[in-house]
């Protein structure tokens, strides 16, 4: 692909795509595509569509459909889409989770309808939230409002039913790290490894993840963190407080 801007006239967009057979190398088709850059989505839905002639395929509707969508008029915001898109596959990094939400955002401010963006909004706001890079209900209100406007605009959306599920996700598992905060506060008596004592709250966080990388339950995570996790010395267990 190459994009060219002339001193004269509008920028033009040139592909050359090529489908070849991994089997033989044999091409199957190929084609040049030399258009106006307004013209881009017109090409990838005409060289999705000739891909599917030559592999004889049939699509569904909702295939059809999604082949033929066009996500947004505005080529600047889908500029922005395309560098969130970019940040996003470079990890997880706070800097780098934090400028590709810079780019969703600036896509949705030069299109607010512009669904497909405000869902990956609301993905990569819910992975700072579940990274700890902005821990605050604040944030996890801003995936919910961005995915909610994804479906407000487009209900069928696949990226914003992915992006609700993950938000939903994070609310319980907020509801879940609250509830063992509760517990651990409560002072609940762990078997093992030190018997009879009240841990502090951030036991929970660190049994959380011992919960998260192992499958395992709450308490059993919170015993197999060891010595990890910190008791309140000189405090009293009440007997209402002892783990089954």
């Amino acid at each position: 692909m190459r994009w060219e801007k002339p001193k004269h006239g509008g920028a033009r967009v040139r592909v050359t795509p090529q489908l070849v057979s991994t089997a033989d190398g044999t091409h199957l088709w190929a084609e040049v595509y030399d258009e106006p850059l307004d013209g881009i989505f017109r090409v990838q839905s005409d060289i999705a569509q000739k891909v599917v002639q030559a592999l004889n395929v049939t699509l569904l509707d909702p295939q059809q459909g999604a082949v033929q969508a066009v996500p947004t008029r505005n080529l600047e915001a889908y500029d922005f889409y395309l560098r969130g898109r970019d940040y996003n596959r470079r990890g997880s990094d706070e800097n780098t989770l934090r400028a590709g939400a810079r780019m969703y955002e600036k896509a949705v401010e030069l299109d607010p309808a512009f669904a497909l963006a405000y869902a990956r909004l609301s993905a990569l706001y819910s992975r700072m939230y579940w990274s700890y890079f902005d821990h605050s209900k604040q944030r996890l209100g801003q995936a919910k409002a961005s995915v909610d406007r994804a479906l407000q605009l487009e209900p069928g959306l696949p990226a914003a039913h992915q992006s609700a599920s993950l938000q939903a996700r994070e609310v319980e598992r907020e509801d879940q790290r609250e509830k063992r905060l509760e517990q651990t506060e409560q002072g609940m008596v762990i078997d093992m490894p030190r018997p009879g004592l009240r841990y502090r709250p951030q036991s929970a966080g660190i049994a959380e993840g011992e919960a998260l990388g192992s499958g395992s339950d709450f308490i059993t995570a919170l015993r197999r963190a060891g010595n990890r996790i910190e008791p309140i010395k000189g405090a009293p267990v009440p007997i209402a407080a002892r783990d089954p």
